[in-house]
């Protein structure tokens, strides 16, 4: 445990470490105050049953004179109001203490969040490709308040009880030095042997819980991202089966981890009062003047009565640390080396909008990329020239490697070897963002917020730095302006729903390549764009996309050979090659893969 809350100590920002020593200062300081709180009703309690204290003890003689009291009864009362004040500044600097813990939780589960979410956000795309969103989503919401709350609060929990459990025993050493080390002994003994029989069990549901946990987000993003499927199969059953499952178990854990936390106190309460009437009788025992002992009843009641709730939280923060230390282990692998500031400058949208020159022509200079855990590679010694404002149509069967090439022209994917090369400039970390800002893509499913079809075309851009005439152009330039202005109530102004919901598939194609149009890029990539519409819908989004040809350079993935018959320049691949290229007819010549690929069915899908 100690190994990993250092860990995420290290992460923490000189700012954050200065506040937590800040804050262990203050807890220090709470613990003395307490025990001040404690030592003052001694001598209270002494005066109470003895006044004759008073002038044989020398402290309150002195005390007596200083006050300038003369009656004794008069003096037992201004040692009550001091024993009063005592105890309000006592317990008011504990409520400061609470009010500063709990500024401190909330404002770093704030930061830290932030912080995993820019760690998300500037991974690489491949990161993205081997981790599940939901994953993802489950350790920002659920995690971060596991490991802040489990993890650091129940560390500094533990500091800050146990310096106030041990300020009460020292006070209590010096009273009876014999009677506080069996106090001590006995009740931190019990819990002790508590945590001991039950740390093994508590770590084992701690992991159990990070799982159980992802399966839950996974199940509900699945069942909510597929509700149109499972509504037509009449198969919403499965995942709710599967989500009472998962959370049936996650209730018994919760319900054995508190129970684990909160029950031993009952146990270790009996204990300790069986304790103080022993302790009771004993003093009892040893003195023949009851009055004599009564001060000191009263001091170890006093002190029990911080001492329990102490001794409680200190069990109960180990005990949730130890359920929740592999959340801290996870969150750690996580978000180490960020910072409070996004850390990679391709989080950042270029201010000046600067884009790579792009006057001539693309090359792809012996590219090969092989993924993660891949026996082959799926882009391999490829070179290709792409000449500015022509078109060029991609073409293979699956798993050809069309999307990979694409997305490593889009800069998502890193090639291994090989450059790209645009106007005599190879690509790489320092510019990819402006060659980046010089692109326009459009996926074969459009993602669509819910909100409306101008924050859509801009999307990701603070609303108010939309360029409204940027969305019209490019909505016109996509063939949609007419479609937005005549046929939609709000017109720019209207709401899409959730994933586009209220648009048809076409319509959402071409809001989508309007978004890819929106900052004028000089290439478009269309990665099997057309592909899930049928064939009205594929017209439409195609005489957009042939009203750019000339005027913008134009990648298309398509499986459909006739949405790329007019395209410049064909590409057939496979297993990662590039097999052939020229025009359409001069395939359908010279190579008998690609007239295979190229049969009647193929080509008439769209028509």
């Amino acid at each position: 445990m100690f190994r990993s809350l250092n860990n995420l100590y290290k992460e923490f920002s000189p700012s954050e470490k200065r506040t937590l020593i800040a804050f262990l200062f203050i807890t220090i300081i709470s613990g003395l105050v307490q025990v001040v709180g404690i030592a003052s009703i001694f001598p209270f309690i002494s005066v109470a049953t003895n006044p004759e204290l008073i002038e044989s003890n020398t402290y309150l003689s002195n005390l007596k004179e200083f006050s300038g009291i003369s009656e004794a009864n008069d003096f037992l009362v201004f040692l009550g109001v001091i024993v009063l004040l005592t105890l309000i500044i006592s317990n008011t600097f504990l409520a400061f203490t609470t009010w500063l813990t709990m500024k401190f939780v909330v404002k770093t589960t704030h930061k830290f969040s932030y912080r995993l979410l820019v760690r998300y956000l500037g991974e690489t795309y491949l990161f993205h490709l081997e981790r599940n969103s939901a994953e993802l989503i489950k350790n920002l919401i659920s995690e971060v308040p596991r490991v802040i709350n489990g993890g650091i609060m129940s560390a500094l929990e533990i500091c800050a009880k146990g310096v106030t459990c041990l300020f009460i025993i020292i006070l209590l050493v010096l009273v009876d030095p014999y009677v506080a080390l069996l106090v001590a002994a006995i009740m931190g003994g019990a819990y002790f042997i508590i945590y001991y029989l039950m740390r093994v069990k508590l770590a084992k549901i701690g992991h159990r819980s990070i799982v159980l946990f992802g399966e839950r987000h996974r199940n509900i993003n699945e069942a909510l991202g597929g509700i149109k499927d499972l509504m037509v199969l009449r198969r919403q059953d499965h995942y709710l089966k599967e989500f009472q499952k998962i959370i049936q178990e996650i209730m018994q854990i919760q319900v054995l981890n508190r129970s684990a936390v909160e029950l031993p106190k009952y146990i270790v309460e009996t204990v300790a009062f069986g304790g103080i009437l022993a302790i009771t009788i004993y003093l009892i025992s040893v003195n023949d003047n009851a009055k004599d002992v009564m001060p000191m009843i009263a001091l170890y009641g006093f002190a029990g009565i911080r001492l329990m709730p102490a001794l409680q939280a200190i069990f109960k923060a180990t005990a949730t640390l130890k359920h929740d230390i592999a959340a801290v282990d996870l969150f750690y692998e996580d978000l180490k080396g960020t910072t409070d500031q996004p850390y990679d400058a391709n989080l950042v949208e270029n201010p000046d909008k600067t884009k790579l020159a792009f006057n001539n022509e693309v090359i792809l200079e012996d590219i090969s990329f092989t993924y993660p855990k891949s026996p082959k590679p799926a882009v391999r010694d490829l070179s290709l020239q792409i000449k500015k404002n022509t078109s060029l149509g991609i073409v293979g069967a699956s798993g050809s490697g069309k999307s990979t090439l694409v997305d490593i022209i889009l800069g998502l994917l890193e090639a291994q070897k090989g450059n790209i090369v645009v106007d005599g400039i190879k690509l790489n970390h320092s510019n990819i963002g402006q060659w980046q800002n010089d692109i326009g893509y459009v996926p074969q499913t459009i993602f669509l917020a819910d909100s409306t079809i101008t924050e859509n075309i801009a999307f990701g851009i603070p609303k108010d730095q939309i360029d409204i005439e940027a969305v019209e152009y490019a909505a016109k330039m996509a063939n949609i302006h007419d479609f937005i202005e005549n046929e939609l109530e709000h017109g720019y102004k209207t709401v899409t729903g959730e994933r586009g919901i209220r648009l048809s598939g076409g319509q959402r194609q071409r809001i989508g390549i309007a978004r890819a149009l929106y900052h004028k890029p000089s290439l478009l990539i269309f990665d099997e764009a057309t592909s899930a519409l049928d064939g009205t819908s594929e017209k439409a989004v195609m005489d957009a996309v042939n009203e750019l040809h000339g005027q913008i350079t134009i990648i298309m993935i398509a499986h459909r050979l006739s949405t790329i018959m007019g395209c410049d320049n064909l590409v057939w691949m496979e297993r990662g090659i590039v097999k052939a290229q020229g025009t359409f007819e001069e395939l359908m010549k010279s190579n008998s893969d690609f007239r295979s690929f190229a049969e009647p069915s193929n080509l008439s899908e769209t028509e």
